[in-house]
């Protein structure tokens, strides 16, 4: 199952940076797919010229490096700052993060969790409206307490297509 997810992010990666050109870079309003731990659909509003709400939606496994089945309804709202540089731009942020079922890896039985998360950006390659990113968030989760033992934080992100409107 591992190497079909990375024969499919190889497939997308390759037909949307074929003839692709990097564009001036705006922060403007995008909707797509994040392709990785979630698999999410993402929307970026901006608030300023330098800033924006970085939301995505979709499910989570709990787990960045492990194969577990994709379980867990997810939602997360960070608030971004943009670094350009060149053609490109960085972006960091900081925000929550909401998971609608318990963390599997502990013994209690909650209905929701709550997580700090800070994400890492880049934004590499831009073609008409599409774009194509990766993102890679740590996520702490706080409500209710849990320490992931024995590497203390979880990871999420993958790949981003966005398209701009």
């Amino acid at each position: 199952m591992k190497l079909v997810k990375y024969v499919i992010l190889a497939v997308i990666s390759v037909a949307l940076l074929a003839g692709s050109s990097f564009a001036e870079i705006k922060n403007e309003k995008t909707i797509g797919l994040m392709l990785g731990d979630p698999i999410a659909v993402t929307i970026k509003v901006p608030v300023k010229e330098k800033t924006f709400l970085n939301i995505h939606s979709g499910i989570w496994t709990w787990s960045f490096w492990h194969d577990i089945d994709y379980d867990t309804p997810f939602l997360s709202v960070d608030y971004a700052f943009l670094f350009p540089v060149k053609k490109t731009f960085f972006y960091v942020g900081a925000g929550v993060a909401v998971f609608f079922a318990d963390n599997p890896k502990d013994d209690n039985n909650y209905d929701a969790a709550a997580a700090v998360r800070l994400p890492v950006g880049i934004e590499l390659y831009s073609k008409d409206k599409f774009s194509l990113g990766f993102e890679i968030a740590p996520i702490y989760q706080v409500l209710p307490a849990y320490s992931h033992k024995p590497y203390i934080l979880e990871l999420n992100g993958g790949l981003l297509i966005n398209y701009s409107f």
